[in-house]
């Protein structure tokens, strides 16, 4: 299963063994390891990242969820997270970056005190054993979350409400009178405006998510070819995994647009 992982350790040193036993289980073919940071936090509670993951497809929500993480540490904020949301707009909820929900970010948050550190991974693991076997003598808390489908879920949605809202609109401006006919043109104009938008951000998230799907199932084969005879039939699972994923996330790619090519013909 796709994962993001957080195993927030002691110092920095320790950190590094936990990033080392993640790699190792990669070599063994135990897990999938796609990509990894290393943020510390200091004594002052400010954070900073200490690696950061590679650049590409491979490390795009690695990198996004690192962001997530500094930037709420970097601007301490009262309360559970979820209790904060106006001043959280834009960041953890960018449409263009990776869901994170609030419960998880929540409880890194709270886990990762001032001189401890965080891995930030993303992963593909059969069993949660190896990984938690490697870690725990090290210290570690581990927090998972499957990827899930959140970018997919809100473009189909969008797509959704603002058809319908075109479609009401649309049937006002047939009952406009001389005095309200500007009026509702304008606010068609308006509702098609959001409708063109939500159609580009669809197109963009199917190329990223493609260029995703092609790295990650590169990667796979890439681990496959130094894997012992177990751990390939282990490899190959998630590779259809990671393919099956891509489908489920293309077709509501594929929903939403057809909502906007419904009411708005490219």
């Amino acid at each position: 299963m796709n994962k993001m992982l957080v195993a927030v350790l002691g110092s920095e040193a320790v950190a590094s063994e936990g990033l080392l036993a993640l790699r190792e289980l990669h070599q063994e073919g135990e897990v999938t390891l796609f990509a990894a940071a290393v943020v510390a936090r200091d004594s002052s509670g400010g954070a900073r990242v200490t690696q950061a993951a590679v650049e590409g497809p491979l490390g795009t929500a690695v990198t996004m969820m690192t962001a997530s993480l500094v930037g709420l540490l970097a601007r301490p904020i009262p309360g559970p997270i979820s209790g904060s949301v106006p001043s959280l707009t834009g960041f953890v909820f960018d449409p263009e970056r990776p869901g994170t929900d609030f419960g998880f970010l929540n409880d890194v948050v709270s886990a990762l005190a001032p001189g401890r550190t965080a891995v930030i991974a993303e992963l593909q693991e059969t069993w949660v054993t190896p990984v938690d076997t490697r870690l725990a003598p090290l210290g570690g808390v581990v927090f998972r979350r499957i990827r899930s489908s959140f970018l997919e879920d809100q473009l189909v949605w969008e797509s959704a409400v603002f058809a319908t809202e075109l479609r009401q609109v649309e049937e006002e401006l047939l009952q406009a009178s001389p005095a309200t006919e500007p009026a509702a043109r304008a606010e068609i104009e308006a509702v098609r405006k959001k409708l063109e938008a939500t159609r580009g951000r669809a197109d963009a998230r199917a190329k990223r998510l493609r260029s995703e799907v092609d790295a990650k199932v590169d990667a796979l084969h890439e681990q496959m070819r130094h894997a012992s005879q177990r751990a390939k039939a282990n490899i190959q699972k998630r590779i259809a995994e990671v393919k099956t994923q891509y489908g489920v996330f293309s077709s509501k790619l594929e929903q939403a647009e057809a909502f906007v090519e419904e009411a708005v013909p490219a």
